[in-house]
């Protein structure tokens, strides 16, 4: 199944749905929905990635049904890049075509400057080419973090293009902009404006897939001016009496430039040698203003179009053709290689393999089997991992709860505040995390919440293996700036290569006090919106209950 740009958009888009209605409480409706999906997947599919798409596949075709005439972000943003594409090459051709046309207009007394046209239509462009070809092999040879596509999403050009691609949308859109806020209830955008705002929100996340489309346009415009310039020179010297001359203060001689010439030259010389002036020809169309061309020959004025065509041909348009060839290998090197493992796909993945749970059971029910207590420790050997509760299911027959059971239990470490929750309570989260989340928690860790004094423990005692992170985070404190400060520390600082899963928990000993207001939902709420802004890949929220 291959990915395409519009699958990551529309997927994305409908994962964020989803997580706003579980933020909003609604979590079981969207269990049951998405495990009925499951059922009707081939259980034989290979791996994760085939699943996620398949579940893609089937939403689309459930939004259909729900909503007629409607189109996901995906389909419209591709659109979008598949037209400004476009636009942007006819945009080159049509300014190379009149550039070129301008520059070599000639009305018989002086005629065109070869070493003008050759630098500002040959090197230059070459020199530009070569610079951004240059780049490209420093990204696909580091592959980090701190490579080009990383900083794509902050450069003004990426602003410059993103801004001018929602006016021209704004502009082209037929039907006016709906203040109905995204929702579950609102599966789509109605204008491909609206499109584009949702990817300007998504910009950091996305800058890896867009860098290359935006590449490729550039290029696209690139390639197409010298197209036009090319086919601007041909129209002129088809269509008009043209000479060509090449002038210097300095005491150039002839013999120089045949040499430099017979360089440039090489990679056609063997095949077209009358695309390569001989020294008589160089002689003979050099100008002096003092003496005009009166005493030049036709012949010589004119040996130079052939060389300068075949100048753009080879050091102009053939290295854009290779360069527009290295995006789209690079964009599909992207699309194949996109992370299929991140929270939101593991949450997906949960509620598809796990079976709908009674709403009426507790955890804490003595009907249920519950793990043994989390031992609190500080090193790694010191824990226990948890072993999967015998839950119990509802409708699901045997054979499909055990198809369910395939999603595998990650190993993963608990940060905790200091100081705030007791044992009790550390081992019921824990429990819950087991269940809800299947994470195996190895490694319990207590932060003062001071990211100096953090940064040095959590160095030394965090395992290099693809541990899971998550800090127990309560839910009735607000989201304050310092705090979503030290969240983004973590995230860069301490733990580059991993997700960071802030884990909302309510107070159990408020919950359970007379006259309590249950806020958690508003709390949840509010967390998710301050997280959402940050945009950060690597953060994510989950509320516990």
């Amino acid at each position: 199944m291959n990915l395409q740009l519009q699958d990551i958009i529309d997927l994305d888009y409908l994962m964020d749905l989803d997580e706003h209605t579980m933020i909003q409480g609604k979590s079981r409706e969207l269990t049951v929905r998405d495990r009925e999906i499951f059922m009707n997947i081939p259980q034989e599919l290979p791996d994760d990635k085939t699943v996620i798409l398949s579940w893609l596949h089937q939403r689309r075709q459930m939004v259909q049904k729900e909503r007629e005439n409607i189109f996901l972000p995906g389909c419209s943003i591709a659109s979008l890049l598949r037209q400004a594409g476009r636009f942007l090459l006819i945009t080159g051709l049509l300014s190379g075509c009149l550039t070129v046309y301008s520059f070599l207009a000639y009305h018989g007394v002086r005629p065109v400057n070869v070493t003008l046209f050759f630098t500002l239509f040959v090197a230059l462009p070459l020199v530009l080419c070569l610079v951004t070809m240059g780049g490209l092999a420093v990204y696909l040879l580091r592959h980090d973090k701190q490579s080009l596509g990383h900083v794509t999403a902050q450069s003004p050009l990426f602003r410059l293009v993103l801004h001018t691609l929602s006016w021209i949308a704004g502009k082209a859109s037929l039907k006016p902009l709906s203040s109905e806020p995204l929702s579950s209830k609102n599966f789509a955008p109605q204008t491909i404006q609206q499109a584009l705002e949702f990817f300007q929100n998504k910009n950091f996340q996305y800058q890896q897939l867009f860098f290359w489309p935006i590449v490729g346009m550039m290029s696209g415009f690139a390639l197409g001016f010298s197209l036009g310039g090319l086919f601007a020179t041909l129209f002129r010297v088809i269509t008009s009496d043209m000479a060509f001359g090449w002038q210097s203060t300095l005491t150039t001689s002839p013999a120089h430039i045949q040499e430099l010439v017979s360089v440039i030259s090489l990679p056609w010389s063997w095949a077209m040698p009358q695309a390569l002036p001989d020294m008589a020809q160089i002689q003979g169309s050099r100008i002096f203003l003092k003496q005009g061309i009166a005493a030049l020959h036709t012949q010589h004025l004119t040996a130079w179009w052939p060389f300068l065509c075949m100048s753009m041909t080879t050091y102009t348009v053939l290295p854009r053709l290779i360069l527009m060839v290295m995006t789209r290998m690079g964009f599909s090197r992207t699309l194949a290689n996109h992370n299929f493992h991140g929270p939101k796909f593991r949450k997906l993945l949960i509620r598809m393999q796990s079976p709908v749970m009674d709403t009426d059971v507790k955890f804490d029910s003595p009907e249920i089997p519950c793990p043994p207590p989390l031992s609190l420790t500080r090193t790694q050997e010191e824990s226990k991992p948890l072993s999967p509760p015998n839950l119990p299911e509802s409708s699901d027959s045997s054979e499909n709860a055990s198809n369910a059971s395939s999603l595998n239990f990650l190993p993963a470490v608990l940060l905790v505040p200091k100081d705030i929750f007791e044992q009790d309570i550390l081992d019921y989260w824990a429990q819950q995390i087991h269940q809800k989340l299947h994470f195996s928690i190895e490694q319990t860790i207590f932060l003062p919440m001071d990211f100096e004094q953090d940064h040095t423990m959590l160095s030394s005692l965090i395992p290099k293996t693809d541990h899971e992170i998550l800090i127990l985070q309560e839910i009735w404190q607000p989201p304050i700036r310092g705090l979503l400060y030290y969240y983004t520390q973590l995230a860069d600082k301490v733990f580059p290569e991993k997700n960071l899963w802030i884990v909302l928990v309510p107070d159990k000993n408020l919950q359970h006090q007379p006259g309590h207001a249950d806020h958690t939902d508003q709390d949840a709420q509010i967390w998710h919106r301050a997280v959402e802004r940050l945009a950060h890949p690597a953060l994510t929220i989950e509320k516990m209950e």
